[in-house]
């Protein structure tokens, strides 16, 4: 028991060390590295996970820094959690400071909304680091949708995992619709393909890229 002990303190004085060497931090997230840690451990997490999600958080996290004890804690658990489950830290790091500025939002409210993906990713099928690696793939796109950027997130995700194209891929032919002019060619091509007025360019304009998407396969059912 002595010996594990031992063996624990040693990696946690070598984790501190390596933070603080890394990032310059002070003894304010020093102490919040420590919490996490202890709160890993006790959760069955490894607690070398808590570091690398605590020096993720730290240098790519702005409302991690500005967070509150808790809200830090909550925040490392959180990225500890998806990191033993295959999603690097610093993906899931950039993912949470996307949603704190786009929503304008805490960070821990922001972790909060991006444990949504694990929950979306189990409903689907669709493994974790895929959708975490979507969502930053996608956030540029669907950050204009503001607080409903999620929901349209959820539903390009479903298209993804349905028809087996990229979210590249799916945002690419989306992408089509975005102006009338550039709507007006694709429905054309389209129309002539299904050979039929299937879909409206003016109303592809105004849809969601989700939408877009769902109503060109609703067209082709």
């Amino acid at each position: 028991v002595a010996t594990r002990t031992e063996e624990l303190l040693t990696a946690t004085d070598g984790m501190i060390s390596g933070f603080v060497k890394a990032t310059g931090a002070n003894q304010e997230f020093r102490d919040s590295l420590v919490d996490g840690m202890n709160a890993s451990r006790r959760m069955g997490l490894s607690i070398q996970n808590a570091g690398v999600a605590t020096q993720a958080l730290f240098e790519s996290t702005v409302s991690f820094r500005r967070a509150s004890e808790q809200g830090r804690k909550s925040m490392i658990l959180f990225t500890a959690t998806l990191e033993q489950a295959g999603v690097g830290s610093q993906q899931t790091a950039k993912n949470i400071q996307i949603l704190s500025k786009t929503l304008n939002i805490s960070g821990e409210d922001a972790a909060k909304e991006a444990s949504k993906m694990v929950t979306l990713a189990q409903s689907i099928g669709r493994p974790i680091s895929q959708v975490s690696s979507d969502f930053a793939e996608a956030a540029g796109t669907i950050s204009a949708h503001g607080d409903n950027m999620m929901q349209v997130f959820s539903e390009l995700s479903a298209a993804a995992e349905a028809t087996g194209l990229s979210m590249g891929n799916l945002l690419g032919i989306a992408a089509q619709f975005d102006t009338f002019d550039s709507a007006a060619s694709a429905v054309g091509r389209l129309n002539s393909i299904m050979g039929g007025p299937y879909l409206n360019s003016i109303e592809m304009v105004y849809m969601s890229e989700s939408e877009r998407i769902r109503a060109m396969l609703e067209a082709t059912e």
